[in-house]
């Protein structure tokens, strides 16, 4: 049954698209020749509260939509200014990651619609099947009974004093996340047996293999060995982590390795400098605005929906929450 909440985000939406949004920020993005980067995660049809994919009757509709209203494009696309002449905008689909999903939902309708896209893996989870422990952690509060949850939440209260209440389990992960890696690590081994006894079998994640089967159509970038936020490590470990990654790509994949995305969207600026001498031809942010085709760091907006207009609207870069 659909909440109250779901039915005015949903209006509200529809608004904005019925006022022709959708259009002039096509316009917009076409005259300024920007580039969109759409940052996706999952396409999957399986629900969460705490990180909701994008179901794939939605990802279908985006590429219907993208398809007469976008080039969509690859770095290896760019900078191809001819491409904006017909005054349609400049759009890519970039993923982080490496989610099994990816295989399953998004590279079936990708192919049905003749699209590719740049999908950035995590050597360490896929090597070890585990998904970053962000996602560990949201799939376990998700499935957590509710004794088992209470114990979670209640442990990690103890240490980070994040109180019952509210939409604990975001606050929970909002407050790890915003640790030094050092500082999680020492919080970590309370939580992590409890984890472990959540049901399910939790988000599953490509293998190598798998990864192997994207690369033939699509780009593969890297979005760091670790998953840590960068900007809380020093440049020896920062380095010691793009090295490890470019093992990866030459023993499993056999190719370079010339994306790179920040974990996390964290970063310092420093660290862009290193990747350029380290090789790296375009390192991928967050930020939540527009790139430029002729860019080596690019900006990305975050992408999600759950409607057929929020999704045609963040595909044009709208970035205004609901």
């Amino acid at each position: 049954m659909i909440g109250l909440r779901a039915i005015a985000r949903r209006a509200y939406f529809a608004g904005a698209r019925a006022t022709g949004s959708v259009e002039r920020r096509g316009r917009a993005a076409t005259r300024s020749r920007a580039l969109l980067i759409l940052n996706l995660h999952r396409v999957s049809p399986e629900s969460s509260p705490l990180w909701p994919p994008l179901h794939p009757r939605l990802f279908e509709d985006l590429l219907r939509f993208l398809r007469r209203r976008a080039h969509v494009v690859t770095f290896a696309d760019l900078p191809d200014q001819a491409l904006t002449a017909d005054g349609r905008p400049l759009v890519m689909l970039s993923f982080d990651d490496g989610y099994r999903d990816f295989i399953d939902y998004a590279m079936p309708v990708l192919e049905r619609f003749g699209i590719r896209a740049n999908q950035n893996v995590i050597p360490g989870s896929v090597q070890t099947g585990r998904p970053p422990w962000t996602v560990e952690l949201a799939d376990a509060l998700t499935a957590a009974p509710p004794a088992l949850l209470r114990g979670i939440v209640g442990s990690a209260s103890g240490r980070l004093g994040v109180l019952p209440g509210g939409d604990t389990g975001r606050t929970l992960i909002t407050a790890l996340k915003s640790l030094p890696r050092l500082e999680r690590e020492q919080v970590w081994p309370e939580l992590e047996p409890l984890i472990r006894e959540a049901p399910g079998e939790g988000t599953a994640m490509m293998t190598v293999s798998e990864v192997r089967e994207a690369a033939e159509r699509h780009e593969i970038g890297v979005h760091s060995f670790s998953h840590e936020s960068m900007e809380h490590e020093s440049d020896e470990y920062f380095l010691e982590d793009l090295h490890r990654c470019r093992t990866f790509f030459d023993r499993e994949l056999r190719s370079a390795m010339r994306i790179y995305a920040f974990p996390n969207g964290s970063y310092r600026d420093g660290q862009i400098e290193l990747l350029r001498r380290e090789g790296i031809e375009h390192v991928l942010l967050v930020g939540e605005r527009p790139s430029s085709p002729a860019s080596r760091v690019h900006h990305r907006f975050t992408f999600g929906g759950s409607s057929r207009s929020e999704v045609r609207l963040r595909a044009m870069g709208w970035t205004r929450p609901s």
